[in-house]
């Protein structure tokens, strides 16, 4: 049963040992290391010393425990079975032993993408969604996109892709606020004209795609319907509206150059071993 205390301090402290009935995750060592320290505190600040020396003396101890623990260690490079080792110790005391099993085995994988020198734990990206439990937890080897996937016949999966990062949206004049002055036409004929001048620019851009040699297109704006339906039915992917970090994760996973809709000849396309869509 969970003592019930008022000091944030204390409270923090018994959160972070919630008992399982199993160790091994370090949290208990935790505790009984904080109550040590704070028996210490108690008797110190009762001689008369001051809370803020003592506490700075915590603060002196914790970096000489820390350096000295940096002069004994060692480089290793941990056969799998240790990883394994050290992956169990990390998920101990938290999960049940599925969710346990199943997080090792994402973990080791995680730590193969990493194994090369040249890849960065900065690389890695946590996506989280609070309908699928721990067992639906996966490493993927490139990037995850939420977002909407235009058009009624896109396909389900692209192998071996080649993929256009767009930077804006592409659509007809009429609907970017910033161009209304555009719209300043008197005669019903010519506004006609111009709606299908419109139209065909747009269609224009999709066919630029196409002709590039895009199999999918992710895009930060909006893609028109006239431009994704001319995109599907020549079989290309396009996913739209998606946040600009979500884009650079994007480029980073496959490669290639951003650019905007009126500058897409040219472009140099990303590629990826396969693009799936999934609910």
């Amino acid at each position: 049963e969970m003592a019930e205390v008022t000091d944030p301090v204390a409270q923090m402290v018994l959160e972070a040992c919630t008992p399982t009935g199993e160790g091994g995750d370090g949290s208990t060592f935790s505790v009984l290391l904080a109550a040590e320290l704070l028996d210490q505190a108690t008797e110190l600040i009762d001689r008369g010393i001051s809370p803020v020396t003592v506490a700075d003396g915590y603060v002196r101890a914790r970096d000489r425990a820390t350096a000295a623990l940096e002069d004994v260690s060692v480089d290793v490079s941990p056969e799998r079975e240790e990883r394994y080792a050290i992956a169990k110790t990390a998920t101990a005391g938290r999960f049940t032993e599925l969710d346990r099993e199943h997080l090792r085995r994402v973990i080791l994988d995680v730590v193969d993408v990493l194994r090369p020198e040249e890849v960065s734990t900065e690389a890695l990206a946590f996506e989280e969604d609070i309908r699928l439990g721990i067992d639906s937890s996966r490493t993927v080897r490139g990037a995850v996109v939420r977002s909407e996937v235009v058009g009624e016949t896109t396909p389900d999966a692209v192998r071996d892709a080649s993929v256009l990062l767009l930077e804006e949206g592409v659509v007809p004049v009429r609907d970017r606020g910033d161009d209304e002055r555009l719209l300043s036409v008197d005669d019903p004929d010519d506004y006609e004209a111009f709606l299908e001048y419109d139209r065909e620019t747009v269609v224009e851009r999709a066919q630029q795609v196409i002709d590039l040699g895009a199999d999918v297109v992710v895009s930060t704006g909006h893609l028109h319907e006239h431009v994704t339906d001319h995109l599907n039915r020549a079989g290309v992917l396009a996913v739209h509206e998606i946040r600009s970090e979500q884009l650079d994760r994007v480029q980073r996973a496959v490669g290639g150059e951003t650019t905007v809709s009126t500058a897409i000849p040219g472009t140099a396309l990303g590629r990826a071993g396969q693009v799936t869509v999934s609910e």
